[in-house]
């Protein structure tokens, strides 16, 4: 959403330059400091005699590029970002050149000629200009919301779109690399992801970059009043189609490698989550929309600017947190209920630690 404009106003040297220190460098942070040390962290639990340098010495030890290190755990999705990005610099320096032009201009008028032709009929409403005057102003474009079967319509097409290019890659990865679903491939230290969620991710950032004002402006024309049904449809849809039948038939089919049963369970599998993916996302937009579309205050502020800081260092927050309540079997005798007693702390001290460290002068240049 923020790609176009951010690039149009810095230019592609001094934008790529900044996404780098913001994408590249908390990547390589969590990946060659924090990703070690929450492996020492963990054997510390159950091996006191655990080091932090005798960790930091194994996570290494293989030697640079041959260990896999860049991205691992949560940074991953942001050095995909930054891959995005590169991608977009690219293809705009190219578009942008004397070459690119002369295509862009082929392609829009050939893609013209058939509006042209269309231009020429008899429009609808001429006939009233001539007779009672100007007809209405049409309204400007994407300042106008979507009718509720314009979002049907085109939240179908985006469903089918994602779950035929998921499952695609799901069955070329199954049948020609033996490959299965929802696994991470790691080539080297920079090639980390999962193929059948990648082609999800391109379709994403691709509509980001056009749904804002000066495109088709999606997020301000989606219908209002439909966050609550949308999400709670969704939701059913998701218990429905996704959880019972995962539970109910993970060993009939799930585990079918290579058999009917396992390419029919992950083609529904397939379809609940992109289908979930549009309506549930359709939904939480128009729900912050309505709701949170206001001018934050002081508090409003903060927790914004530490979300991202947030996101990269609350691993290692977990374990403390997790470590505090282990053998405390009276209060937490589950995962879930351990999982549900530490939320709140692991979220305030998140974005507390954050904060603090975007205090530092300099730091909130890259948090």
């Amino acid at each position: 959403l923020y790609v176009p404009p951010s690039y149009k106003r810095k230019g592609p040297w001094e934008f790529l330059k900044d996404r780098t220190l913001r994408l590249v460098i908390p990547c390589l942070f969590y990946s060659m400091i924090i990703a070690p040390f929450n492996i020492w962290w963990v054997k510390h639990t159950t091996d006191p005699k655990a080091t932090m340098g005798q960790a930091f010495a194994e996570w290494f030890a293989p030697g640079w590029p041959t260990k896999y290190v860049l991205p691992t755990g949560p940074p991953w999705f942001i050095w995909m970002l930054w891959c995005f990005n590169v991608a977009y610099v690219i293809i705009k320096v190219m578009a942008d050149s004397a070459i690119g032009k002369k295509l862009l201009q082929a392609v829009g008028k050939a893609c013209r000629k058939g509006d042209d032709a269309a231009a020429s009929l008899p429009q609808q409403g001429d006939d009233k200009k001539e007779a009672g005057g100007s007809a209405a102003k049409p309204a400007a474009p994407g300042s106008v919301e979507y009718t509720t079967k314009q979002w049907l319509v085109g939240g179908a097409v985006l469903t089918f779109v994602l779950f035929a290019l998921m499952f695609a890659t799901r069955v070329l990865d199954m049948l020609a690399f033996n490959l299965r679903p929802a696994v991470f491939v790691s080539q080297g230290p920079f090639v980390a992801f999962m193929p059948d969620y990648f082609v999800v991710y391109v379709v994403a950032f691709a509509l980001g970059i056009y749904s804002g004002p000066a495109s088709w402006n999606v997020l301000a024309r989606m219908p209002s009043g439909y966050a609550a049904w949308w999400l709670s449809i969704s939701g059913i849809w998701w218990v429905l189609g996704g959880w019972i039948p995962n539970i109910l038939l993970l060993r009939q089919m799930s585990l079918q490698f290579g058999m009917g049963a396992f390419m029919g369970s992950w083609m529904l599998r397939t379809f609940v989550e992109q289908s979930f993916c549009v309506v549930w996302s359709a939904g939480l937009l128009v729900l912050f929309r309505e709701a949170f579309n206001i001018q934050p205050k002081w508090l409003g502020r903060q927790i914004i600017n530490g979300a991202y800081g947030a996101y990269i260092i609350h691993p290692p927050i977990i374990i403390l947190f997790a470590r505090a309540v282990m053998g405390l079997d009276a209060l937490a005798p589950s995962a879930v209920i351990n999982a549900a007693v530490i939320s709140l702390p692991v979220v305030v001290c998140a974005w507390t630690v954050a904060a603090a460290v975007r205090a530092i002068p300099g730091f909130d240049r890259v948090l």
